[in-house]
């Protein structure tokens, strides 16, 4: 496992927390259910010297007239300043209530309500990851975009989206079989199909300049976002702007794909046809329709 993949598993785990009921679904030892951290990991020398590692939390006490008693169990008598660790768990145990008819549930700290969500969980590797520096969550998870298109979006920032690149890269095309559906002659990386291609900057730069706005090429689809994003001020008109890049980008892949798999040819007037029907279709599904004219597209 690499070193991000470590991080990420880190800081995933530790926003995963129990909330302890009657502790029947819950480690002791292994799960975050008390503090910010697993107890293995607050009292790694407690740990150590316990007889039971991978005991429940229900398995560390008994129920007497409805009141909990802890019980925890060691392999030898403690040092005196184990007994001192022992003392700092015991007060860490006593501060939290135990409930004999209530399941255990897993909650989601980063979301008050306690519940997973993608959103969440995508801001949190970002700010991992990229460290809060190109917040291209914004012009992926936004308002009105289709579940599909913002997942193809999620894997486009990754870079992994499955273009003829990097089918090359994972040995399934020659190089001659990896060159751009629109223009077929650089290899067609997720950069160059939705930005730096000729066809394609054409296509931007016809809704670009119809919101007299002038723009140069961004070194990839992550810098794309992050600039976008930034063109338009105010909630509404931030919002179906984005909307627009989303729409831009979904529709440049759907014609790539007829490109390629019905041996159409690249044409755009269809491109641009196919936006402006698309983001009216997605404009719909809202009662209160946003701030973009469709007539100006």
């Amino acid at each position: 496992m690499s070193i991000v993949q470590t991080d990420v598993h880190h800081v995933f785990t530790n926003h995963c927390k129990f909330m302890v009921g009657n502790g029947r679904l819950t480690s002791f030892w292994l799960d975050s259910w008390i503090g910010d951290y697993p107890l293995k990991t607050a009292f790694p020398r407690l740990y150590l010297l316990s007889s039971s590692k991978s005991a429940l939390v229900a398995d560390m006490g008994r129920w007497s007239n409805g009141i909990w008693l802890w019980s925890l169990q060691w392999r030898r008598p403690l040092f005196h300043f184990e007994q001192e660790q022992l003392s700092l768990l015991s007060s860490l145990l006593e501060s939290k209530p135990m409930f004999c008819h209530k399941m255990d549930k897993k909650i989601w700290t980063l979301n008050s309500d306690g519940l997973f969500s993608v959103k969440s969980c995508s801001k949190m590797m970002d700010q991992l990851l990229y460290g809060g520096v190109k917040p291209f969550q914004s012009s992926v998870w936004i308002k009105l975009t289709p579940p599909k298109v913002q997942l193809f979006l999620w894997l486009l920032v990754q870079d992994k989206a499955t273009t003829r690149d990097f089918l090359f890269q994972h040995d399934y095309l020659t190089l001659q079989e990896s060159r751009c559906a629109f223009c077929n002659k650089s290899l067609e990386s997720s950069s160059h199909l939705l930005i730096h291609c000729h066809f394609t900057w054409n296509i931007w730069m016809k809704f670009l300049s119809n919101r007299g706005f002038c723009s140069v090429f961004p070194k990839s689809v992550d810098d794309m976002c992050y600039q976008w994003s930034s063109m338009v001020k105010g909630k509404q008109q931030n919002l179906s702007w984005q909307l627009l890049f989303s729409c831009v980008v979904w529709n440049l892949w759907l014609h790539r794909n007829d490109v390629i798999f019905n041996d159409a040819a690249p044409n755009l007037q269809i491109c641009f046809s196919m936006v402006r029907q698309s983001i009216a279709l997605w404009l719909r599904l809202e009662s209160n329709s946003l701030e973009l004219n469709i007539e100006n597209v």
